[in-house]
């Protein structure tokens, strides 16, 4: 399933364990600072062969409003 192996890669990304992930787990700019925005996007288009405006990527405040963003980008 590839929203499950995005899930692993994003939560070495954030360097968090993937257990952890969920669509309540908040993004800041901490863990989810510019460099992350441009990973995610990289991974997103490698996982889902679409692409994510960086601006709406970099504003979600948890990784649910990054999957809702993919499915509607996969939707298009």
């Amino acid at each position: 399933m590839e929203f499950k192996e995005f899930l692993a890669e994003l939560a070495d990304l954030l360097e968090v364990d993937a257990e952890d992930l969920n669509d309540d787990y908040e993004l800041d700019s901490e863990n989810f600072d510019s460099v992350a925005v441009v990973s995610t996007i990289a991974l997103i288009d490698e996982y889902f062969d679409v692409t994510v405006n960086g601006k709406s990527l970099s504003q979600a405040k948890t990784v649910g409003e990054v999957m809702d963003l993919i499915k509607k980008a996969k939707e298009d």
